[in-house]
C-alpha cells in the first residue's frame, strides 16, 4: 500500500544567515577530514532532517542533483578536486544555529559509520533526488534543484519508519555490512507503507 506524502510548505534559501560550508566545517571539526562524498550526504540530510523536523533549512544553498547524488553546489565549489577534505574554505561553524548543531549529531549517530560509497548508494533511492533527476540519463551533468517540500516529507516519513524498525541487533551495528543492510529496511518500510 502506497501512502501519499503530505508535503510541508518549506523553501530554500531561507535567509537563515548559515551556508552548506558553514555546515560542512562544523562537521569537520567535530570529526575530522572526510571524503568528499561521505560530508557532501552529511551535508544533505541535515539539510533533509532540519526541514524534516522544524520545517526550515539548515543553511541557505540549494541542493542539486548530481550524478552521484544530493549535492550542495557551493559547498562543491570549495572542495572541487579534492578527494578528502580537511578545511572548507570561507566555512565558519560559528554561524551554525544550535538546532543545527543538533541536527549534525543526529545525523552523524545515524550515517557517521558509513563510507561515502555507501551514502552515495544510499542518496540514489531518495525521492527528491530521484524526482529531480527524472528523464536524464545515468551519468547527464545536471543542477535541478531538489524540492525542499519533498526532502522534508520523505524524510519525516524516513524517521517514522525507523521508529517503527525494531532495534538493530549487536550484529547488524557491529559490521557496515549489517548496518548497511538495517539502513535499507527503514528506507523500504517507506515505500511499502
Amino acid at each position: 500500500m502506497q501512502v501519499a506524502l503530505q508535503a510541508p510548505d518549506v523553501r530554500y534559501p531561507g535567509a537563515v544567515g548559515t551556508t552548506s560550508r558553514d555546515v560542512a566545517q562544523f562537521i569537520l571539526e567535530e570529526h575530522g577530514d572526510l571524503d568528499t562524498w561521505k560530508l557532501q550526504k552529511l551535508v544533505y540530510n541535515v539539510q533533509a532532517w532540519h526541514l524534516a523536523e522544524y520545517g526550515s533549512p539548515a543553511f541557505d544553498d540549494e541542493i542539486q542533483a548530481f550524478v552521484d547524488g544530493p549535492v550542495a553546489r557551493d559547498l562543491f565549489a570549495a572542495h572541487q578536486n579534492q578527494k578528502f577534505v580537511h578545511r572548507i574554505w570561507k566555512g565558519d561553524p560559528k554561524r551554525v544555529e544550535d538546532s543545527v548543531r543538533e541536527m549534525v549529531r543526529q545525523v552523524w549517530d545515524h550515517f557517521g559509520s558509513e563510507n561515502g560509497a555507501t551514502l552515495r548508494e544510499l542518496s540514489h533511492a531518495e525521492p527528491a533526488w530521484i524526482e529531480a533527476r527524472e528523464g536524464l540519463k545515468p551519468n547527464e551533468p545536471s543542477d535541478r534543484p531538489l524540492s525542499p517540500a519533498t526532502m522534508a516529507a520523505t524524510t519525516k516519513a524516513y524517521l517514522a519508519a525507523l521508529d517503527r524498525l525494531p532495534s538493530p541487533t549487536d550484529e547488524q551495528v557491529s559490521s557496515e555490512e549489517g548496518l548497511t543492510k538495517y539502513l535499507r529496511q527503514a528506507s523500504s518500510a517507506i515505500r511499502s507503507d
